[in-house]
Parts: C-alpha cells; structure tokens; sequence
C-alpha cells in the first residue's frame, strides 16, 4: 500500500478531528485560519483515501455500568489467529482487537461489569476457544490517552 503525502494542514485537521469528531468544519476552519469549504474539501479528500477510517466516539465504559476493563494477551499457533479474532470479535464484551507480533499473538480489550463478570467470561467464553494456548490479562487501572 503506497504511503498517502499529507501537509500540515490535513494532519492539522486529523488531531483535531481525534480530539472531536463531531466539531463542525466552521469552527475547524476557525482554528486553521481557512475557509469552511475548504476544510470539508481536505475531509472529503482524507475520507477517500482511507487516512480517515470512520468518525467515532470515546466511551467512558464505567459511566454504563462496565467497572472492569482488561487488557488481554492471547497466544495460540499462527494458523489459528484468524480464527481465534473472528470468535473474540462476535464478543460483546471485547471492544478493541489487533493481532501482534512479539511475544503475544493477540490484543483484546474487554468491559465486564465487575470481577464476576470478568471470571465467568474469562472461564466460560475464553476458556472454550481450543485454538487459545494460553493468556496473560491485566485490569486497567486509570486510562491517560486514548484515540
């Protein structure tokens, strides 16, 4: 995949549309000293060309009701990742997935409502995926960024 050029503005427009997907392009343009229309031309344009995937939202999971969130390092052969994802994306409960090299094969990020919770779906959700070899999990304790 050849590497998309982008100037300072569009990267311009790119953090600032990290920071709020839903601010408007004349408040946008505001910031950059540039005509709205122009704004939404360059969004348009980064839109096309796969720099911008979807605008989307940050949620602040413990406000509904998920007081335990967890960082999960599965490993299991390199045949059975793909399907190993698939399972763990069908998931509820898991709300981010990539696939790494190193050490662990996968990273999930699950929400559960409280340790119970966190039990029962480490036992009884991952626990019955045969192609997992083995896990290491972490609680998130306090979050300080996050895109």
């Amino acid at each position: 995949m050849a590497k998309i050029k982008l100037d300072d503005i569009d990267l311009k427009i790119v953090r600032l549309l990290i920071q709020d997907s839903m601010a408007p392009m004349s408040t946008i343009a505001g910031y950059l000293d540039l005509h709205p229309s122009t704004v939404s031309y360059r969004v348009r344009k980064l839109k096309e060309s796969g720099v911008i995937k979807k605008f989307t939202i940050s949620v602040d999971w413990r406000k509904l009701g998920k007081e335990v969130e967890a960082a999960l390092l599965i490993n299991c052969s390199p045949k059975h990742i793909a399907r190993v994802a698939m399972a763990l994306t069908a998931m509820e409960e898991v709300i981010e997935l990539h696939t790494l090299t190193g050490l662990s094969d996968i990273l999930a990020m699950v929400t559960l409502t409280d340790l119970g919770e966190y039990k029962d779906f480490i036992e009884r959700r991952l626990g019955v995926i045969p192609e997992i070899d083995s896990f290491q999990a972490g609680i998130v304790l306090e979050d300080f960024k996050e895109e």
